[in-house]
């Protein structure tokens, strides 16, 4: 990093500082910038909706804004998937499902989010970890977490959003929606899920590899 000081910069991006190694932190000055707000959010939502030209709803935009967890990256993903979704599959077009081509719904305000693609894996990786207990099912199980390891889905953010459903451990809202089963069960089940989580996090930290 000395080296080439004169002529670069390097900005790097972190939610927390706990895992930045001490050489790092002498050689860096640490900036502490806060999330966006939810307004902020919606501002940015519809600049790119005025951009893309596409029809504006306040109110999805809100609801993007928070349950994004004031996340702009994330914020971005769900408005692109919201809008992605309404637009007929080419394939369906083809086999004459619908008789007419480019036909698209309207986005409204209670248009359905559709959760990012990596949560909903996670989401099917804890129901085939609940609905069968074998070795078999254990390998099966154990490729879609090497998958999600591979696509830069952090050890960390796996095991928070299988205990909340969100990667908040206060977001009993979508832990309904991804499992239904522990809705009923969410308070008394969270403070032993949580001692366990703590406890795979410490050996995902203390070892060489997060899937064993």
């Amino acid at each position: 990093m000395e080296k080439y000081s004169p002529n670069l910069r390097l900005i790097l991006l972190a939610n927390s500082t706990a895992n930045i190694i001490a050489p790092i932190r002498s050689r860096t000055l640490l900036v502490r910038v806060a999330a966006p707000t939810d307004n902020d959010i919606c501002k940015v939502l519809k600049k790119v909706g005025n951009a893309e030209n596409w029809p504006e709803a306040e109110g999805l935009n809100r609801r993007i804004a928070k349950e994004s967890g004031r996340n702009l990256r994330r914020a971005l993903l769900m408005f692109e998937a919201v809008h992605a979704q309404k637009y007929v599959c080419i394939m369906a077009v083809m086999l004459r499902v619908v008789d007419t081509m480019g036909r698209s719904e309207k986005v409204t305000d209670k248009t359905p989010i559709p959760p990012p693609d990596w949560e909903a894996l996670i989401a099917q990786v804890a129901d085939e970890i609940m609905e069968e207990h074998t070795p078999a099912r254990i390998l099966q199980v154990r490729a879609k977490l090497y998958d999600l390891l591979s696509h830069c889905i952090p050890a960390t953010t796996v095991l928070k959003v299988n205990i909340a459903g969100t990667g908040s451990f206060d977001a009993p809202s979508r832990l309904i929606y991804f499992r239904p089963w522990l809705s009923s069960w969410y308070r008394k089940l969270m403070t032993p899920l949580r001692e366990m989580s703590s406890n795979g996090l410490h050996s995902m930290n203390t070892g060489s590899r997060w899937v064993v």
